[in-house]
C-alpha cells in the first residue's frame, strides 16, 4: 500500500466517524475514539490495574474523536453516580433514623468526627478501620466533603 493509499484510506476511516476535517481529529487519539494505556485500569487513573497494555476509551474526546465535540464525560458520570448514591445512602439512613436528611448535614458531620476517631482508635479490629473509614466517605460525599484516604 502506498503512502497516498495509506492517507486516503484514514481519511476515509475518519469521514466514517464522522470526522469531516483531519485537524477536527483529537490529538490524543488521532480520531479513533480509543487508545492504549499502560495497564488495565484505562482512564480511570489511580484505580488498581493490571500489568498488561489495554485500549480503553479515549479520555479527552471520550471516543467520539473529535477534539471540540467530545461525547459523555465517563469520569465525570462516574463521579456524579457515587455522589447520588452517597445521598440516597445519607437519606435513607437518616429517614429511617427518623431525621430530615437536609436538616441533619451538622449532624452528619458529628458522626464523621465520631467514625474518624473509631477509624485512628488503637485497638480497633482489623476490619473496623475500613470499615469506619468507608462509611464516613459515604457520608462526606453525601455532604459534599473531600474524602479522606485511610492511613
Amino acid at each position: 500500500m502506498s503512502s497516498a493509499d495509506y492517507d486516503e484510506a484514514w481519511r476515509d476511516l475518519l469521514r466514517q466517524r464522522g470526522i469531516r476535517n483531519e485537524d477536527d481529529a483529537c490529538e490524543q487519539c488521532a480520531g479513533l475514539g480509543t487508545k492504549m494505556y499502560g495497564n488495565t485500569s484505562g482512564w480511570r487513573r489511580g484505580r488498581i490495574g493490571g500489568q498488561a497494555m489495554s485500549v480503553d476509551v479515549c479520555d479527552k474526546c471520550w471516543g467520539s474523536g473529535m477534539d471540540d465535540r467530545p461525547w459523555l464525560n465517563l469520569r465525570e458520570l462516574e463521579q456524579n453516580q457515587q455522589k447520588e448514591i452517597a445521598r440516597r445512602a445519607t437519606t435513607a439512613v437518616a429517614d429511617a433514623c427518623g431525621a430530615h436528611y437536609p436538616t441533619t448535614a451538622e449532624s452528619i458531620r458529628e458522626i464523621i468526627k465520631v467514625l474518624d476517631k473509631l477509624t485512628n482508635a488503637r485497638k480497633t479490629t482489623f476490619w473496623t478501620a475500613p470499615l469506619a473509614n468507608g462509611l464516613a466517605n459515604l457520608l462526606r460525599r453525601a455532604i459534599g466533603a473531600p474524602e479522606r484516604e485511610l492511613k
